[in-house]
């Protein structure tokens, strides 16, 4: 009979004895050892045994909590692999309702899943002993320092009597061939560890059960500590854990998922489709690992991938409602698309937004309380440092500005973007400093902090905020329109380059489309973006420093000529100058690799050093990634990467930074700070409701 095993419970009962082997036994099926069925009625029986020979070091009811679980394990394995079919499978879960375990049998499986691997390797060379313990160990929630004692305990007995006499042969078994006899873990890679040293896994088939029992209890340390990383939100860190368990065993389903969730966490969607992927060539039930996919497709804009993937999901799970909200959400995407594509307008024949407007019906009402500006609505409006003033204190308080004098502000800066080349050069004399502010994303009351700490922009303070103004904070109109009114008020003192949220297909999907046609209207939503075509690109610093957002391209010999020559008044492209320039990241690999992001590339040092050497540059300062510290020098000092949102998303608890330039030297100096307060509106408030969750 089976104990029960509860689901608010860290351990099985032991209230009732243990012995399923004698009941299936009872079958009178005789012994043939070409029988699969058989052959599990003889393991089973004989791991009990072992699990019974713990008796007088554990107690009796420790030990048959080993049997219950090596029993389930087995139970587990066979069903999933298929050897039991139809009344031996029914007769295996008949036995586990009657034992009183209901749905609550699943429970140990689920817990035992990352130790999958080792326990099935350990019953394959009849190591019952090590199987019962450790499997006894996991079920029970024992800490990580029990565990290790436990391995520690098996290796001084592999020493003491070695490794084969505790083996067992199965002649005939589903696991006897030569290839799935073999350790599963065999890997002979090697992943950073992120405290300076490598962890190697060594393949099992060469190890004791004690020191296989220790590799799986290192790899589900390693695990363990990535998960309390995620849990405290350094994401990064927690890749780099999750990599160093999957070094030590790399047939584990859930580290890959788990190290896909920490790259969904940091927009690496490329990364966390493959970790994904390669979590469902471990373990195809694994519903979590199409859930991790389908989110990165979603996220690369591959709806109808990402819509495959929870189809997928749905059939292993159809009640999840977590699954069937996400389903429903893909399914409207999809449909979305394709009405959009119905009536697409080919770009030749396109209508400027702007052509459109007709301000001289935009009255100002008398009613109207807010800040003003000078002019009138037949001959226009002028921007002011006395209007910006106070539209920033409204703003402050949340409160918006009059509709027509925010289409002022956003036509006024699209005239001035219009006439800049795609690279800007902007010379800094020696006695001159100049700020360069990384991702703001939408943290109005951040932007105000730096602000305050560095003083307002103007010609003798200029700043080059350097992309991504907008999406996942819910202040983004607020930001645009304070960073495009002081652009009006200071051409040659606040400069703006293009961010990949600047864009269409982000801004639908991360929050900044929906706000403004909540805050103002679908036709200032649509203005927006087409200002956001006429951004530059890329600035030059004294003819010292590059800033772009993203990163470097996909081919050598790039110029800056090549820069200044791009079209850049167009949504941007999947691939070419404009969509690496926007998208790609730094990476310590040399050359080029595939971008983590499923879109750009990542460069290596050696990369970064010939674009600046064949332009004569002295630095890459680019954007577009959260830093711990809000900033990160990185490719032998060659590159810096500036983040400006500090505790971006309210969540990932990093610093943002800004730096300061001076002109007689270009070095750069940081400046770091904290967040600050914001009023009771979470981010992502007007994103897409697939977006909640993640």
């Amino acid at each position: 009979m089976l104990p029960r095993y509860s689901a608010s419970s860290s351990n099985i009962s032991t209230s009732t004895s243990v012995s399923i082997s004698k009941d299936v036994s009872s079958l009178n099926l005789g012994i043939d050892d070409t029988n699969p069925l058989h052959i599990f009625v003889k393991g089973m029986s004989a791991a009990q045994a072992r699990c019974y020979d713990l008796i007088p070091t554990l107690g009796i009811s420790a030990a048959r909590e080993a049997a219950v679980v090596v029993s389930l394990i087995l139970v587990n394995e066979l069903l999933y692999t298929g050897i039991l079919f139809a009344a031996p499978a029914r007769w295996v879960t008949d036995r586990m309702y009657e034992a009183g375990a209901g749905e609550d049998i699943s429970m140990p499986f689920n817990i035992l899943g990352a130790h999958h691997t080792l326990l099935l390797t350990t019953l394959q060379a009849g190591q019952w002993l090590v199987t019962a313990l450790y499997a006894l160990a996991v079920a029970a929630g024992v800490t990580q320092q029990a565990r290790t004692g436990i391995a520690n305990m098996f290796t001084e007995a592999d020493r003491r009597t070695g490794p084969s006499s505790s083996k067992q042969t199965h002649q005939g078994s589903s696991h006897s061939s030569s290839s799935n006899s073999k350790a599963s873990m065999n890997v002979t890679s090697t992943a950073d560890t992120g405290r300076g040293g490598n962890v190697r896994a060594t393949p099992t088939s060469a190890l004791s059960p004690g020191e296989a029992l220790q590799v799986v209890a290192s790899a589900e340390a390693a695990k363990d500590a990535a998960n309390k990383l995620f849990k405290e939100k350094h994401f990064g860190k927690a890749i780099e854990g999750y990599t160093a368990a999957i070094a030590l065993n790399p047939k584990s389903a859930v580290y890959y998922s788990n190290r896909a969730f920490a790259h969904v966490k940091m927009e690496n969607y490329g990364a966390a489709a493959a970790d994904a992927s390669k979590a469902l060539e471990q373990d195809p039930r694994y519903i979590k690992a199409y859930y991790r996919r389908g989110d990165a497709q979603f996220m690369m804009g591959k709806v109808k991938l990402a819509l495959k993937d929870f189809k997928l999901a749905a059939k292993v799970s159809p009640k999840d409602p977590d699954l069937k909200k996400k389903l429903l959400d893909c399914e409207k995407e999809v449909k979305r698309l394709r009405f959009e594509e119905a009536l697409a307008t080919p770009e030749a024949v396109a209508v400027s937004v702007m052509e459109s407007l007709h301000l001289d019906t935009m009255d100002v009402e008398d009613s109207y309380t807010g800040p003003r500006m000078e002019g009138s609505s037949s001959q226009g409006y002028t921007c002011t440092g006395p209007f910006v003033t106070e539209m920033i204190e409204a703003f402050r308080v949340q409160k918006l500005i009059h509709r027509r004098y925010a289409f002022e502000i956003i036509i006024q800066t699209m005239a001035i973007l219009k006439a800049l080349p795609s690279l800007v050069d902007i010379p800094i004399a020696a006695e001159e400093h100049f700020t360069v502010c990384g991702d703001v994303h939408g943290q109005f009351y951040d932007l105000l902090n730096i602000f305050a700490l560095n003083g307002m922009p103007s010609d003798k303070n200029p700043y080059l905020f350097n992309g991504d103004f907008v999406d996942r904070g819910s202040f983004s109109v607020e930001i645009m329109l304070t960073l495009m009114a002081l652009k009006v008020l200071h051409p040659s003192g606040l400069h703006l380059a293009r961010g990949n949220h600047e864009s269409k297909s982000m801004n639908k999907i991360y929050g900044f489309e929906g706000e403004v046609k909540a805050k103002y209207s679908v036709q200032m939503a649509d203005l927006f973006r087409e200002t956001f075509c006429a951004l530059p690109l890329a600035h030059c610093l004294a003819a010292k420093v590059l800033v772009v957002h993203g990163g470097l391209f996909q081919q050598d010999n790039v110029t800056l000529d090549d820069l200044r020559q791009i079209d850049r008044f167009r949504e941007p492209p999947e691939d070419g100058l404009m969509c690496d320039v926007l998208w790609s990241d730094p990476s310590p690999l040399p050359g080029r690799t595939p971008s983590k992001r499923g879109v750009g590339l990542s460069f290596g040092p050696d990369v970064t050093k010939q674009f600046l050497d064949a332009n004569g540059l002295e630095l890459l300062v680019r954007s577009h990634e959260v830093k711990e510290e809000g900033y990160e020098i990185e490719h032998d000092g060659k590159l810096v990467t500036i983040f400006s949102a500090p505790n971006y998303c309210d969540q990932m608890g990093n610093k943002g930074a800004y730096i300061t330039f001076n002109g007689s030297d270009m070095v750069p100096h940081f400046t770091k700070f904290s967040a600050v307060p914001h009023p009771d509106v979470k981010p992502m408030a007007y994103a897409s409701n697939f977006m909640y969750g993640m």
